[in-house]
């Protein structure tokens, strides 16, 4: 008995991701089991950087987003990178919980919270259509393909080798264009006022 469970934990091991999300979406339990204990580590890590909420806390922020999933399990066959599908989730939930002041921190380590939370969100991949109308007209007025390149590494979380390939283009391609498209972005909502999604791309 122990035999067979460690040959089925081993072949779990070498799942790849892709795999274990499409069988997910199909409804598998053990598959999303293998997936929320290759990934709870990642998301609890992640999470507690940004936080100083409990412990359990944490687990429950973690564990509510694993439950939210599944009940939506479904989509799941779109994702191509769990690992930055949940840092968007783990930073939207976190998000929430500063708008409606539930962490149980003062407004100083809060206010320093929140600057650094929205500087991650910089960092990783901005979602500009949740922000914004005019981030949405900045996009649409690029020429067809770097709009093309800007939503598939900035929306759906493509990386730039995966566009390249997607696109037939070489790689060093793909990141200059997708230079002058947050380039012409930031002009944009430079000359139009946009000053908090000015902010938000700035390091980028």
């Amino acid at each position: 008995m122990g035999h067979t469970r460690f040959l089925r934990e081993e072949e779990d091991a070498r799942l790849s991701e892709q795999v274990l999300l499409e069988r997910s979406a199909n409804g598998d339990r053990r598959a999303y089991e293998v997936l929320y204990t290759r990934y709870l580590p990642k998301l609890h890590h992640y999470i507690y950087r940004f936080t100083s909420l409990p412990e359990e806390d944490i687990m429950d922020i973690c564990q509510d987003l694993f439950l939210k999933i599944w009940d939506k399990k479904e989509l799941l066959i779109t994702v191509k990178s769990l690992d930055g599908y949940l840092k968007r989730a783990g930073k939207n939930a976190l998000l929430d919980r500063l708008k409606h002041g539930h962490f149980k921190t003062d407004l100083h380590q809060q206010y320093s919270r929140g600057k650094e939370l929205y500087r991650a969100v910089t960092e990783e991949k901005l979602q500009f259509s949740e922000y914004s109308r005019l981030a949405q007209q900045a996009i649409s007025r690029l020429p067809v393909r770097k709009q093309e390149i800007f939503r598939l590494r900035m929306e759906q979380d493509y990386s730039l080798d995966e566009i390249a390939s997607l696109l037939g283009m070489s790689k060093s391609r793909v990141k200059q264009s997708l230079y002058e498209a947050k380039e012409d972005i930031r002009a944009f909502l430079k000359k139009n006022g946009a000053l908090m999604l000015l902010l938000l791309i700035a390091h980028k």
